[in-house]
């Protein structure tokens, strides 16, 4: 194995933000806005402190590729910015408002998706 290869693994591996906790939360985010606006304020907190703490991690153990560092920090502030818009006071912006921001999570979800696999990738060296 390369060295970069093997640095992305041990990044992946060890060093890397929490992927797991970030996908969950935000899989009861988007419960959550199924549920209605008490259960959105309530997910707002946990997906931002998991994806802050994403943030700080990535931060303080940069990844070694620098692109997919990069894709991965535009990600974390993606999920940043879900989890201020699920505080909004969706009264106020019609019924249109919880569907769109459900769409947006699904589409951040499937672009986190994407760069795990492209990680998974780089770490195989295809």
């Amino acid at each position: 194995m390369s060295p970069r290869r093997a640095a992305l693994k041990l990044w992946a591996e060890d060093e890397n933000p929490d992927f797991q906790a970030l996908i969950a939360t935000a899989g009861q985010a988007s419960d959550a806005i199924r549920t209605g606006a008490d259960a959105m304020h309530a997910s707002a907190d946990q997906l931002r402190a998991v994806a802050s703490a994403g943030q700080r991690r990535l931060e303080s153990h940069p990844c070694p590729d620098p692109e997919l560092g990069r894709r991965l920090g535009g990600l974390l502030e993606r999920f940043v910015f879900i989890a201020r818009s699920l505080e909004a006071p969706i009264e106020e912006y019609g019924g249109g408002y919880a569907p769109a921001l459900s769409h947006q999570l699904r589409t951040l979800l499937a672009d986190f998706t994407v760069f795990i696999a492209d990680l998974g990738h780089a770490i195989e060296g295809h």
